[in-house]
């Protein structure tokens, strides 16, 4: 078919080459076949230059629009945005606390700004006084860290130079964001509860009397024993929170036929036995006895010795005694 259409394309370009009035091909009316055979091969070959010259400047055009496209700038991108920093609520585990245990605090932080950034942490914990840490974190966008700190509150030197951790509720401040926890003391061991049954150097005991008025109840005057406690050095001692038991005792005198005291024969008036357990000031603890509490007579005045025996837990017993003490109001 193609060639039919060549050849009839061939004939009609030989007719008007030749002037003649276009007419049916020469096939067709007995032209010469060789004639239409050659001229149809060299259309071919013209056809065919033609194409290759089409695909040659076709590549052209592409590789001149490469170069266009190389030397055109980029469309301009979208501004990035900065890094910016949110953090999630505190976290703190746990709450709470036996001294020397450690708690942990914790939070995340993310980068949701365009591009890298770092930002600082600062962990704040506060009883008395303030106690910081700081930690710096480098962020991509996007990305989320947790950031932790350990603690197990603050510490201070005790009365024996031995620093421990301080009891009470702490106050946690990160970057804004508020909690808390509270650290309790620690049970005694058993060293440190037969350390608390000793009074510190006590050498020996005095006792002191006088006689009181209660206003609120006239009946209930009486005698207000002092035991104040010392050491070696005759140096006064204070304490707390260690029981002593003190047995009291007071003899009054008999009074003779002829009206006078005899201090060699001496009768129970008063037996006690009472639980201290501090002792401060100059005349150390007090006791408090009742008149009426005593076997004496409110008729006419007596007097008589009082007695002491203070026994402690750790350290054995330690007595002392007062004589002539008046047992009236």
């Amino acid at each position: 078919m193609k060639r039919l259409v060549l050849a009839l394309l061939v004939s009609l370009l030989l007719l008007t080459a030749c002037g003649a009035p276009a007419s049916v091909p020469p096939t067709a009316t007995g032209g010469s076949a060789s004639q239409v055979d050659s001229r149809i091969t060299e259309l071919e070959k013209e056809l065919k230059a033609k194409e290759e010259a089409i695909a040659k400047l076709q590549q052209q055009m592409q590789e001149q629009q490469r170069r266009l496209d190389a030397l055109t700038p980029p469309p301009p991108s979208a501004p990035l945005v900065p890094a910016t920093f949110v953090l999630t609520e505190l976290t703190i585990t746990p709450t709470e606390v036996t001294a020397g245990e450690v708690v942990t605090i914790s939070i995340e932080v993310s980068n949701t700004g365009g591009i890298e950034g770092s930002y600082t942490v600062v962990f704040k914990v506060k009883l008395d006084w303030t106690t910081w840490e700081n930690v710096e974190v480098t962020l991509m966008p996007g990305q989320t860290k947790t950031v932790t700190f350990t603690t197990k509150g603050a510490s201070r030197m005790d009365t024996s130079g031995v620093f421990k951790v301080v009891s009470g509720t702490y106050t946690v401040d990160v970057n804004g964001k508020v909690g808390q926890f509270t650290v309790t003391e620690p049970p005694p061991t058993h060293e440190e509860l037969e350390a608390k049954q000793v009074i510190q150097d006590l050498a020996y005991v005095k006792i002191l009397t006088f006689g009181y008025s209660d206003d609120a109840d006239p009946e209930r005057d009486g005698i207000s024993l002092h035991i104040a406690f010392y050491n070696s050095n005759s140096e006064r001692i204070e304490f707390s929170d260690i029981p002593v038991i003190v047995n009291i005792e007071i003899y009054k005198y008999p009074l003779t036929s002829d009206g006078f005291y005899n201090p060699r024969v001496n009768k129970l008036a008063y037996e006690q036995k009472v639980t201290i357990d501090s002792a401060f000031g100059l005349f150390g603890a007090e006791i408090k006895i009742p008149y009426e509490d005593m076997a004496v007579s409110r008729a006419y005045f007596e007097f008589g010795d009082i007695k002491v025996i203070v026994i402690t837990p750790k350290q054995g017993d330690f007595r002392d005694e007062q004589g002539l003490v008046p047992l009236y109001d």
